[in-house]
């Protein structure tokens, strides 16, 4: 019964109960999560235009690149679905 407990928790559940038990490892997570979008950025400081996917409106990171891509006037690109 443990088992089939076990594979009914989400991954994000999983997540925020490890996070609970180890403020380190959210803490890691945070500082990766900054260190990638900060590398995203310094991309799209040398980019003549930024493509966003379907979805992009779900992830914080799309989210603040859209921003940054408005308020420094890149040329933004909204992607469509491929189906094929």
């Amino acid at each position: 019964a443990a088992h089939a407990e076990a594979g009914s928790i989400k991954s994000g559940q999983l997540v925020r109960l490890l996070d609970k038990i180890s403020p380190v490892g959210l803490v890691h997570r945070l500082q990766l999560a900054a260190q990638l979008l900060a590398r995203a950025l310094e991309k799209m400081a040398d980019a003549d235009a930024v493509i966003f996917a379907p979805g992009w409106r779900d992830a914080r990171g799309c989210r603040v690149e859209h921003v940054v891509a408005s308020e420094y006037d890149l040329k933004i690109i909204h992607g469509k679905a491929v189906v094929g």
